[in-house]
C-alpha cells in the first residue's frame, strides 16, 4: 500500500478526525489532508513517531511489506480458488483464520461477508445470525476501508443483504448514496419490491431507450452539416445512417402501445428530420418528404401533449412498461422544427430548396405554424 493510503486507513481505524490527528502532532489539518490524498508526504524524521502512534512498524506504515507476508497472501489467494470445491463452511473457517493474521486485508473481509451473507453459496445456506454478522463486517469495511472499488462493492452487497433481512429502509439508504443515478436505479430494482421496484424498473427501461436513441444521433449530428460528412469519410453510407436513426425511433416506440402517448416524441421528431436531411443529400427527395412528415407528426403530437398536460404534469402513460411514469413533452417541438425547415442561412446550404414549393412541404410548414400559434400563444 502507499503511505498516503496507510495513513488514511490507520487514522480511520482509530476513529479520529484529520483535525484531531493534526493537533496531536502540531500540524495543520490541510497538511494531513495532503498526505492522505498523496499530494505531499510527512517529513522523514516524523515517520517513526507516526508508526508508534498507530502501533505499527515503520515498514508497514510506508508499505514495505516483507517477502514472507507476500508469500502468505499468495498462499491464501491460491486456497481461495478452491472454495468452489470446499464449500461455504470451509471457506468461512479458512477466511476467519486468515483474517486473524491479516486483519487489514479488506478484500478477505469482503469475501468472508459474501459467504456469510449468502452472496456466494456453495452448499449450505447461511442462517440469520451469520447474515447479520456479515452485515457487521460490511459496515466495518465501509467505515475503515479506503479502496473505492471495495467500498462500492461493500455498499451494494450490504444493501442486498439488508433487503434479504427485511430491513428495506437501511437497504434503500445505502443505494441512494451511490454516486451514479444509473447505479441507484439499477440497485433499487434489485432490492425493492412492489411499486418501488416497478417504478425503478420502468425508469431504467426509459433511460435505456433514451440512451439508445441518443447514441443513434451520431448518424446525423450535426445534421446541418451532413453534406460535409457523408460517404466513406463518415464510415456509413447515407442509407445506412438513415437506418441507424430509424432504430433510435423504433426503440422509443417499443415502450408504448395502443393510444398511449409516445415516449420522448421530440426525440423521434429530431431523428426523422435527420433522416430527411440525409435523404436529400442522397438525392431522394420523395423519401425526404416522407420523413419530414413523420418529423412533423411527432413534433405536433409533442406540442399538443404539452398543452394538454401542462395543467397535469403528473399525467401517466398507459402502457404496461411506462404506467408509473409521467408523460414527457417539450414545449418548443413544433417551433424548433419550423425554424429548422424555414430558416435561410449559410448553415442550411439550401438542402430543402427542391421541396419548398411542393404542396406537401407547404402543408407541413403551415401545420407547424398553426401549432406554434395555438400552443405557444400567451395564456
Amino acid at each position: 500500500m502507499k503511505l498516503s493510503e496507510n495513513i488514511r486507513r490507520l487514522r480511520r481505524e482509530r476513529d479520529i478526525t484529520q483535525e484531531e490527528f493534526a493537533e496531536f502532532f502540531g500540524l495543520s489539518p490541510q497538511a494531513v489532508s495532503k498526505w492522505e490524498r498523496g499530494d505531499g508526504y510527512p517529513d522523514v524524521t516524523l515517520l517513526p513517531a507516526l508508526a508508534r502512534y498507530f502501533g505499527t512498524t515503520l515498514d508497514a506504515l510506508v508499505g514495505m511489506e516483507d517477502e514472507e507476508r507476500r508469500a502468505k497472501l499468495a498462499e491464501i489467494d491460491g486456497a481461495a480458488k478452491n472454495f468452489g470445491q470446499t464449500g461455504t463452511r470451509a471457506a468461512i473457517t479458512y477466511l476467519k483464520k486468515a483474517l486473524r493474521e491479516f486483519p487489514d486485508e479488506y478484500a478477505y473481509w469482503r469475501s468472508l461477508a459474501q459467504f456469510m451473507g449468502g452472496m456466494v453459496v456453495i452448499g449450505d445456506m447461511p442462517d440469520e445470525n451469520e447474515m447479520r454478522e456479515a452485515a457487521a463486517i460490511y459496515e466495518r469495511i465501509l467505515k475503515h476501508c479506503v479502496d473505492d472499488t471495495l467500498l462500492y462493492n461493500a455498499r451494494t452487497e450490504l444493501a442486498w443483504l439488508y433487503a434479504q433481512l427485511g430491513e428495506a429502509d437501511r437497504a434503500e439508504e445505502l443505494v441512494k448514496a451511490l454516486p451514479s443515478p444509473e447505479d441507484r436505479g439499477r440497485w433499487l430494482s434489485y432490492i425493492t419490491r412492489g411499486e418501488k421496484q416497478i417504478t425503478a424498473i420502468q425508469s431504467l427501461l426509459s433511460e435505456f431507450a433514451y440512451d439508445f436513441w441518443r447514441y443513434t444521433r451520431f448518424a446525423s449530428i450535426p445534421d446541418t452539416y451532413v453534406f460535409d460528412t457523408g460517404g466513406e469519410d463518415f464510415g456509413y453510407t447515407y442509407a445506412q445512417r438513415v437506418k441507424i436513426l430509424e432504430k433510435g425511433c423504433e426503440i422509443l416506440d417499443l415502450l408504448t402501445d395502443g393510444d398511449d402517448a409516445p415516449r420522448y416524441p421530440y426525440c423521434s421528431s429530431v431523428n426523422y428530420r435527420g433522416m430527411a436531411a440525409l435523404c436529400m443529400a442522397d438525392g431522394c427527395p420523395d423519401d425526404a418528404m416522407n420523413y419530414l412528415e413523420k418529423s412533423a407528426e411527432y413534433a405536433l403530437l409533442d406540442a399538443s401533449l404539452y398543452k394538454l398536460f401542462e395543467s397535469d404534469p403528473d399525467k401517466k402513460h398507459s402502457s404496461v412498461l411506462l404506467d408509473r411514469l409521467s408523460v414527457f413533452t417539450q414545449q418548443n417541438s413544433a417551433a424548433d422544427l419550423l425554424t429548422y425547415l424555414t430558416r435561410d442561412d449559410d448553415l442550411r446550404h439550401g438542402e430543402y430548396d427542391a421541396l419548398r414549393d411542393s404542396p406537401r412541404f407547404i402543408a407541413v410548414t403551415e401545420k407547424l405554424r398553426e401549432a406554434v400559434s395555438q400552443y405557444l400563444s400567451p395564456r
